[in-house]
């Protein structure tokens, strides 16, 4: 039996089929995904329609676009929730014209692909008699071809929503997870005790008023994005007089005790490059932020204490900077001076390159400009020999 390939009318109405909608349609070739098979029993299709009696196919994993959707944070809580709701997700508001299919096995590879439709056509077969090549014989056999709606903006929709959807159960489940008593992985960044004070036992009320302040442009971590929601979440509570809730008076103590030692709490920038203000200890010009998280998870006076030490500290260096530019102004550094206090070669080589020294310089850079350079440990070893080398002469 030789095939004669489909009738007129069969390929003019399967033509027509795939020149619809601006000529999208196309043919696919390729495996089928067939779920509730021997190779489909592991997945599911989340997104899609039964069709073929009852029957789902879609396109294989290989022609799919995949996601994956493993989490760095769970909570079997947040899954359960997700998963019962997750039929009355409306994907329409995403794939806007249905024709794409999601599907997962084990709710960890995820799959989205075009969705198939089947066309259905007959192909004709003939045979020929050997001496006269007349037709003697004529059969056509019904068959299903697949095609599918190629159009992108679509899968590129539901891949975003996909992404979406994990980074929404990324940060709850780490919410719920750091307000569980029992979870052995805490960060530690609630004080559960004074929310405990406020909302019910188990959090579920500060859980939801903690989310509510989640910043989903941002482009950073669970953790980040929960720090400083939290943040505003506090701010939010504080009434006028510093007190959170009405009632927890950390910040009035650290006022004090701040006072008291001739320093000032402040609410202002965190650095130049940045919009970002927290409160801040202040002293002689130098300020040390803190975020409320930090302050009402610990006690008042040792908290101070610590952010006393880390500022007096700063101040310190900040002396020891100042000495240090002064002595600098009196010093050339040259190379001798850099391998000298231990940095090697390579290194030395490196630096005066990035920074467009020229190394044919007789005596060396003056010790302050190299300083206003590059204030790192390699510049400043680099000076403090040159110092030390110019005493001993």
């Amino acid at each position: 039996m030789e095939i004669i390939s489909k009738t007129y009318l069969s390929i003019l109405s399967l033509q027509e089929k795939l020149i619809e909608m601006g000529g999208r349609y196309k043919l696919y070739d390729g495996d089928l995904m067939e779920f509730g098979s021997l190779k489909g029993r592991d997945f599911e299709l989340n997104h899609g329609e039964d069709y073929h009696y009852g029957e789902s196919y879609s396109m294989d994993t290989d022609a799919c676009e995949y996601f994956n959707g493993r989490l760095e944070n769970y909570n079997h809580r947040v899954l359960d929730d997700f998963y019962f709701s997750f039929e009355e997700i409306e994907w329409g508001y995403e794939d806007y014209e249905d024709i794409v299919d999601v599907y997962n096995r084990k709710a960890k590879d995820w799959y989205v692909g075009n969705r198939l439709e089947i066309f259905d056509t007959y192909v004709h077969y003939y045979e020929r008699d050997p001496k006269d090549f007349e037709i003697i014989g004529l059969e056509q056999q019904y068959i299903e071809l697949y095609i599918y709606e190629d159009y992108r903006p679509s899968l590129d929709a539901v891949m975003n929503d996909l992404m979406s959807i994990k980074h929404d159960i990324e940060i709850k489940s780490y919410i719920a997870n750091e307000l569980h008593e029992n979870y052995e992985y805490q960060d530690g960044i609630f004080n559960k005790e004074i929310l405990k004070n406020v909302y019910d036992e188990d959090l579920r009320e500060a859980e939801i008023e903690i989310q509510d302040f989640i910043d989903y442009g941002q482009d950073a971590s669970a953790k980040i994005l929960v720090e400083h929601a939290y943040e505003k979440f506090l701010e939010r509570n504080l009434d006028i007089n510093g007190k959170l809730f009405g009632k927890y008076t950390h910040l009035l103590k650290l006022i004090k005790l701040a006072e008291a030692d001739g320093k000032e709490v402040t609410y202002s920038k965190i650095a130049e490059f940045t919009e970002d203000c927290s409160y801040a200890l202040k002293f002689k010009g130098e300020e040390y932020h803190f975020t409320l998280g930090e302050l009402f998870n610990s006690d008042p006076k040792k908290f101070y204490q610590n952010v006393s030490q880390k500022l007096s500290k700063r101040l310190l260096e900040r002396y020891e900077q100042s000495i240090l530019i002064q002595k600098a102004k009196n010093v050339f550094v040259g190379l001798d001076d850099s391998y000298n206090s231990g940095n090697c070669k390579v290194g030395t080589s490196s630096w005066t390159s990035r920074f467009g020294i020229d190394t044919k310089v007789i005596g060396g850079i003056r010790g302050d400009e190299i300083l206003k350079l590059d204030f790192s440990s390699f510049t400043k070893r680099a000076v403090m020999q040159a110092i030390k080398r110019s005493r001993i002469n």
